[in-house]
């Protein structure tokens, strides 16, 4: 039996995007949103939606001094979608968050070779 050790680097890569920040909440007849995220997870669990093409998926968003992970497929272009969670009234307060433009911070990371 060969043994081998392989090392892989993990570079972190952070960039700060200005962007429009909206709101849903999962899941809900309503909204037409499901219980599962793109990438499966719980819709229920915070969390954001994002354009993969501009905020890959697994990438870690900072929004007001929250961590939120992208793990879900949402509106196009620097937009953000943060989830909330599915208590009282979600979708009232969903809707009352309304559209904020706002500076963020993702952390992304890339395998270096």
């Amino acid at each position: 039996m060969k043994i081998t050790n392989s090392l892989v680097n993990i570079l972190v890569v952070v960039i700060i995007l200005k962007v429009t920040v909206t709101a849903y909440h999962a899941p809900c007849k309503k909204c037409g949103t499901k219980s599962r995220t793109y990438t499966g997870t719980n819709a229920s669990l915070p969390g954001v939606a994002v354009d993969p093409k501009v905020i890959p998926l697994g990438s870690k968003v900072k929004i007001n001094g929250i961590w939120y992970l992208a793990d879900d497929v949402g509106p196009k272009g620097k937009r953000v979608d943060i989830r909330l969670s599915n208590g009282k009234n979600a979708h009232e307060k969903a809707k009352a968050y309304g559209k904020k433009h706002l500076t963020i911070t993702v952390k992304k990371k890339k395998k270096k070779m």
